[in-house]
């Protein structure tokens, strides 16, 4: 299983405050039926349960990763229990890294970023789309380099001949 940290910062659609709550993903081996999950939710006092599409989807919601409009919570807060194995629900897939190495490299155009200290400046800020700042340090950090860098040369006309 796996629990949100404390929500404690969501806001309803006029402005007003949520109530604190947590998010709670159960995941087994085995299927389990809505009845058995709607016990176990009773148990707790908890709203009825939700079948969820994806457990990655899921896992992200605990802490609002593909909801960039909500406030984002820090994955590093995310409990886990049972061997339920955390790293792989929060990675991206390889079309989802393929799509966000796009919108980097647009980002990287668009705000005409001319040196890799500033681009991962961005990724670790708060402002960064989640993920970013893992996608640049875990297999794109030379690629980006060098794209960064053409962008510098053929804004600066400098080519080797």
């Amino acid at each position: 299983m796996a629990i949100s940290p404390l929500h404690d910062k969501d806001v309803n659609a006029d402005g007003t405050k949520k109530k604190p709550h947590y998010h709670i993903v159960f995941n087994y081996k085995g299927n389990k039926s809505f009845e058995q999950m709607d016990e176990m939710a009773r148990a707790l006092r908890a709203p009825i349960p939700e079948r969820i599409s994806g457990l990655t989807g899921a896992v992200r919601y605990l802490t609002h990763m593909d909801n960039p409009e909500k406030y984002q919570y820090d994955n590093t807060e995310i409990q886990v229990f049972g061997g339920f194995d955390l790293e792989s629900c929060l990675a991206l897939s390889t079309g989802d890294k393929r799509q966000a190495l796009k919108e980097m490299l647009g980002f990287i155009s668009d705000n005409n970023i001319m040196h890799l200290k500033d681009f991962a400046d961005y990724c670790m800020s708060d402002r960064a789309p989640a993920g970013w700042f893992e996608l640049l340090t875990e297999r794109n950090t030379l690629f980006i380099k060098e794209y960064i860098k053409s962008n510098w040369q053929k804004e600066n006309q400098v080519y080797k001949e």
